[in-house]
């Protein structure tokens, strides 16, 4: 559900400006709601693995869903219409619950290794990455279903919301609280794994000096900057050139929708062969047709044609495009090993998010604004060299997958493990007999 908070407000901007009478130009005040959440992961992610290493899962995943406990009930507070100062109460919800995600999100490798068998790790790793990135599909329909009619102040809409973010972040606690165990009572392997304990410094240079680490590093980060910047400035994107809060919510929604049948697709190949470069190739060049494809199709005012073409479109990219960040894991995982798991995936959310505030920044400051000669306010008229840097942000993206060099040491160290555990068990039944 992170990403469910992270985008409360970008997913109905609009909205959210006719909500608290902000001016139409106050739109990077709302875009601030999400981009918090990114320039604060970095150095929260740096905490979460430091804290994963030493206190465990259980312990991260419990002070994660305090901080978004406390965070969406501050949110709640910032209900009433009219009035921007709510907006801000809302605002110092988003800076606290911007702790939360590096907690919850950057355990997603780690959880697969602790909790499965190697066959099942990269569905497992899909699902467990899918969930964050679903719960940015949900915000654009459950936001514009409740508080997206940007036309009149939805008071009743607004408070569902808040008020929806807040139950399902005290439900989320007590469940973590209850249920959650920091292990399977028996482990998922044939042979239990005798890791020896590094230092937090001796992990941090094993990875900072690993190249090929570093190419799916800046790949990762190229394509989650480039997704999160486009889905924080969808809204401005899309309603500059005709499209309403309406289809707004249709084209983000589905990216996660066709996303979730990519990443199934995608997972249990992974799963099966093993062979992450290739899949990774093959799902990152795809994507990327159809992003410029999409950007192409965004050069025009919407009409009925161009709506279907962008959906086509953008139903595709999310397709190809959201497997990638569950491969990229997985790779990530088998290049610095036998450093944990949680270390690079950390790393990788944290420079990820940080790129994403990097590009929001660059995309606001891209818009093109003039002033309406009816109203005499400053309106955006395109965000269309925006949408070019997204894109070109995520060909930089594939471009280090492509040189990264696969060394799968991870899966060399447990086929060792099992070739041992198979020899003894061998042994045991000759002895036996």
């Amino acid at each position: 559900m992170a990403s469910f908070y992270q985008t409360i407000y970008t997913s109905i901007t609009s909205s959210v400006l006719a909500y608290y009478k902000m001016k139409p130009t106050d739109g990077w005040k709302v875009v601030m709601t999400s981009t918090v959440y990114l320039l604060l992961n970095f150095p929260f992610s740096c905490l979460a693995a430091f804290v994963l290493k030493r206190k465990g899962l259980r312990f991260s995943l419990f002070i994660g869903s305090i901080a978004a406990f406390i965070a969406a009930w501050i949110k709640f507070a910032g209900f009433k219409s009219g009035d921007e100062t709510f907006f801000w109460i809302g605002f110092a919800g988003c800076v606290i619950g911007s702790m939360s995600p590096p907690f919850i999100v950057n355990t997603s490798t780690l959880i697969s290794k602790t909790w499965f068998p190697p066959k099942q790790r990269t569905i497992a790793t899909t699902i467990s990455s899918f969930c964050n990135i679903l719960g940015t599909g949900a915000c654009f329909g459950i936001a514009v279903a409740l508080a997206g009619d940007a036309n009149y102040n939805n008071d009743t809409g607004m408070i569902e919301l808040l008020t929806l973010q807040a139950g399902i972040s005290s439900v989320l606690l007590l469940v973590t609280v209850i249920f959650f165990r920091e292990k399977p009572p028996t482990p998922p392997y044939k042979r239990e794994e005798k890791v020896q304990e590094t230092s937090f410094i001796h992990d941090t240079k094993a990875i900072l000096t690993n190249f090929p680490f570093l190419c799916i590093l800046l790949a990762f980060a190229f394509g989650i900057g480039s997704v999160n910047a486009f889905l924080t400035e969808l809204n401005s994107i899309a309603t500059a050139i005709g499209y309403s809060v309406t289809d707004v919510a249709f084209i983000g929604s589905s990216i996660v929708v066709t996303g979730l049948f990519g990443a199934v697709v995608f997972g249990v190949i992974a799963d099966i062969t093993k062979r992450y470069k290739t899949v990774l190739l093959i799902a990152g060049v795809s994507a990327t047709g159809f992003y410029i494809w999409f950007s192409v199709n965004n050069m025009y005012q919407r009409t009925d044609a161009h709506f279907i073409m962008a959906m086509v479109a953008i139903c595709f990219f999310g397709f190809f495009a959201i497997p990638l960040v569950p491969i990229l894991l997985e790779m990530a995982s088998e290049l610095t090993f036998p450093v944990p798991e949680s270390f690079s995936s950390s790393l990788m959310f944290g420079c990820g998010t940080m790129f994403s505030g990097i590009f929001i920044f660059i995309c606001e400051a891209l818009k093109q604004t003039a002033v309406d000669s009816k109203t005499g306010q400053t309106v955006v008229i395109s965000m269309q060299n925006s949408m070019w840097f997204c894109m070109s942000m995520f060909l930089c993206s594939v471009f280090f997958a492509v040189i990264a060099k696969p060394n799968y040491k991870r899966m060399t160290h447990e086929k060792s493990l099992n070739d041992l555990s198979s020899q003894e068990n061998i042994s045991t039944n000759n002895t036996e007999q």
